[in-house]
């Protein structure tokens, strides 16, 4: 494999997990993210960890106990990301980005109350719009749709990034919000948006399809259990893609570690030291 570290063999071994996933195949998925991080518990085993290594470590353990629906391998992931929180080495967008993977994880276990927890406080430390769309995800089980509708209702969706998916978990989460809400003018919108989506991941196209025809179905006959329940199966599916494995960053920058304190601590053992550190980290610091 082409990447020298064993964190980024992780993360490209995840990301082909994750294709498979997008293809269809969750079985070859799971057994690559399995083998991922089997493979990186004997290389590194559970010693010292950096920053970025413990954060693609617990974001690959969180999308295995999706997978394999195993609370103990998701429990792991929230510890360790509930440890990285802890760093002085995060900057503001770090720490929202790791507050948002500790709401997914939570999500992973229906954890809802703690997963809304995580997102407000994601949201608290960056406006990221994607976290008011799961925090709405929270609020249908906690408090009902109409709470949802209001959280989605407030969402930028011109700051969700089409690629990654979260354009599209959006929608579901409005499709969702509609069934449950039983309105006539929701459904229709929902209707439209569904059918308007762009998605070339079979995955992703065959969730929309499904959660489609729920929409018809409760515009046609009205709300039963059964529709809600299947929505609401629909919204949770969709977080199997792991949209956040769709952007390549296996580098340092890509969750916002803060250079600038990194730097600081290293000019205690000398200037020179921290000069050449920041000369290799491309001379760009994060405020």
């Amino acid at each position: 494999m082409f990447a020298e570290k064993e964190v980024d063999r992780l993360h490209y071994r995840a990301l082909k997990g994750v294709q498979f996933i997008l293809i269809g195949d969750q079985a070859a998925g799971e057994r690559e993210v399995d083998a991922a991080i089997n493979d990186f518990r004997t290389s590194r085993g559970d010693g010292d960890l950096s920053t970025y290594e413990a954060y693609r470590f617990a974001m690959a353990l969180e999308l295995l106990g999706g997978l394999k629906a195993d609370s103990t391998i998701v429990d792991e992931a929230i510890a360790r990301t509930r440890s990285l929180l802890e760093s002085k080495d995060l900057s503001i967008t770090g720490r929202a980005d790791m507050l948002r993977q500790l709401g997914d994880a939570y999500r992973r276990k229906a954890a809802w109350s703690e997963a809304r927890d995580a997102y407000l406080k994601a949201f608290e430390a960056a406006p990221l719009a994607i976290a008011k769309v799961f925090l709405a995800e929270c609020l249908l089980h906690l408090e009902g749709w109409m709470a949802a509708a209001n959280a989605l209702a407030s969402v930028d969706s011109a700051a969700l990034e089409t690629e990654r998916g979260e354009y599209a978990d959006y929608v579901f989460s409005i499709a969702a919000v509609a069934v449950e809400s039983e309105d006539p003018q929701r459904l229709q919108e929902a209707e439209r948006l569904l059918k308007a989506l762009d998605l070339k991941a079979p995955y992703f196209r065959e969730s929309r399809d499904a959660l489609l025809l729920t929409v018809i179905e409760t515009r046609r006959s009205g709300k039963s259990s059964a529709v809600v329940q299947r929505a609401r199966r629909a919204l949770a599916g969709v977080a199997l893609g792991a949209s956040r494995y769709l952007k390549l960053e296996p580098n340092v920058m890509g969750i916002g570690v803060n250079l600038g304190r990194i730097l600081e601590d290293l000019g205690k053992r000398g200037k020179e030291h921290a000069l050449a550190s920041d000369t290799r980290a491309g001379g760009k610091k994060e405020s």
